[in-house]
Parts: C-alpha cells; structure tokens; sequence
C-alpha cells in the first residue's frame, strides 16, 4: 500500500480540486472540510473471493477521521459492480430499515460503477453522508490474471 499511496494522493487531491472548482465554487458546502490536502493515512482491505461475496447496502462511519472524510478506494483483481443509492430517512418509527425503505430507495434509483482492475474511486463526504454504496453479488466473473477470482479492494 505504501508503494501507491503517493500516486493515489496526487490523483485523490486532483479530483477534489476539480469537484470544489465545478460544483462548489464559493466553497460553502466544504466550510467543515479540512483546507489541508487529502492524505493517505488508514488503509483498509476487503477481499472478495469469486463472485458470489458481496457486501450490502452501507454507508461507512467515518467520524474517527475528522469532519467530512474523503476516501480513496482502490480496487486490484476481478472487476465488480459497485453500486450505489441515497440514502432515505425512514418515516414513521426508528428501528431497522423496512421493506418499504428499501422499495423507496430503489425507486429513487440505483447507480452501477463498473470497477476494473487498478481503479480508483474517490468517494467525496457526501458519499457517506447521502448515499449507501455496496458490492452486489456478479452471476459470472472473468478471472484476472494473475488474481484469478479473488477482488481486492482498499480504502
């Protein structure tokens, strides 16, 4: 991890000057983001193994990295469908997420991110503070070279 991380962070800080300057060009939906460029500094790594491991719906509690975290996912090996969809407050009493949540969320419609080998997918803090992501289980996969079956994913 350490051989990538300054390439992913000339690459992760690059894309976020990019979505400041087009979509927040007075900046004042990032006033709690840090002014500091993004650095790599907690890796964690996700190994699926064939197509049929998968993870659900989730966003990530990130509170431990400071206000408004921004991730940089790297994926190696077998290419899958990341997908994801907002994140809908429940109506009616707290408690476990029910069908009908989930029904709402997907009529507001589903987003597939096709990730092949060597991708790396910046996940801004509305990321996780809007939306659910998952790994949605793959019917069939073509094996990687060298990876065979196996998907690696790092954030």
């Amino acid at each position: 991890m350490r051989k990538v991380a300054g390439p992913v962070q000339v690459a992760v800080n690059r894309e976020v000057a990019r979505r400041i300057q087009k979509y927040y060009p007075g900046g004042e939906k990032l006033k709690y983001q840090s002014p500091k460029d993004w650095i790599p500094n907690a890796a964690f790594v996700n190994c699926y193994k064939g197509g049929s491991e998968s993870v659900g719906y989730h966003c990530d509690q990130l509170t431990y990295l400071g206000p408004r975290a921004i991730i940089g996912s790297l994926s190696l090996g077998v290419a899958r469908e990341f997908r994801v969809r907002k994140t809908v407050a429940r109506e009616g009493p707290s408690g476990p997420p029910s069908g009908q949540d989930t029904e709402r969320a997907d009529a507001e419609g589903q987003i597939a991110i096709h990730l092949p080998h060597n991708s790396l997918l910046v996940m801004h803090a509305e990321m996780q503070e809007e939306w659910k992501h998952s790994i949605h289980p793959a019917p069939v996969i073509d094996p990687h070279p060298i990876a065979g079956n196996k998907r690696i994913n790092s954030e």
